[in-house]
C-alpha cells in the first residue's frame, strides 16, 4: 500500500515539475539550439571527449535522432569527430572552441533564468529544495547502479 501512495506522490510531483519548468525549456531554448542539442553539447563538455554510443546511453536518444544532432552541430563547427585510435569502429567526439563558447553561453542563460525564477524564495527554502533534489538524485543513482541505500 505504501508503494502505491509513493507512486502517486511521485507522479503528482512529476506532473507539477514538468508543468512548472516546461516554460524553462520554451523560454530558454527558443534561440539557436534546441533542448536536445543543448543536452548533447553539455554531455560532450562533461565527458571531455566521448563517443556517440556513450552520449546515447546517457541521454537515451535513439541513434537516428542523435546522429542528426551530431551532424548538425558538426556542420555548425561546434564539435569535431575523429576515428578512435583504439577502436576504429567509433568516432571520438569533442567540442571545438566554438562549441565550448556555446556551452558557456547556454550555462549562463540557464543560470540567469533559474535565478529569475528562484529569487523570491528564502535562503532556507532554496537550501531545502537543493538538498532534497540532491538526495533524490543520490538515492535514484545508488538504486540504478546496484548500491544499497
Amino acid at each position: 500500500m505504501q508503494l502505491l501512495k509513493s507512486i502517486e506522490t511521485i507522479r503528482n510531483f512529476n506532473r507539477y515539475y514538468a508543468n512548472k519548468f516546461n516554460t524553462f525549456d520554451r523560454e530558454l531554448y527558443v534561440g539557436e539550439y534546441s533542448l536536445n542539442e543543448a543536452r548533447v553539447i553539455a554531455e560532450i563538455q562533461a565527458q571531455g571527449e566521448t563517443t556517440a554510443s556513450k552520449i546515447q546511453r546517457v541521454l537515451g536518444f535513439d541513434k537516428g535522432q542523435l546522429s542528426k544532432i551530431i551532424t548538425k552541430l558538426e556542420g555548425q563547427k561546434l564539435l569535431t569527430r575523429g576515428l578512435d585510435s583504439t577502436d576504429r569502429r567509433h568516432y571520438q567526439i569533442k567540442l571545438t572552441q566554438k562549441g565550448i563558447a556555446a556551452f558557456t553561453e547556454l550555462t549562463k542563460l540557464s543560470r540567469d533564468y533559474l535565478t529569475s525564477q528562484l529569487s523570491s524564495y528564502s535562503a532556507s527554502q532554496l537550501q531545502l529544495i537543493s538538498t532534497d533534489m540532491h538526495e533524490i538524485q543520490n538515492i535514484l543513482e545508488k538504486k540504478t547502479t546496484g548500491e544499497n541505500t
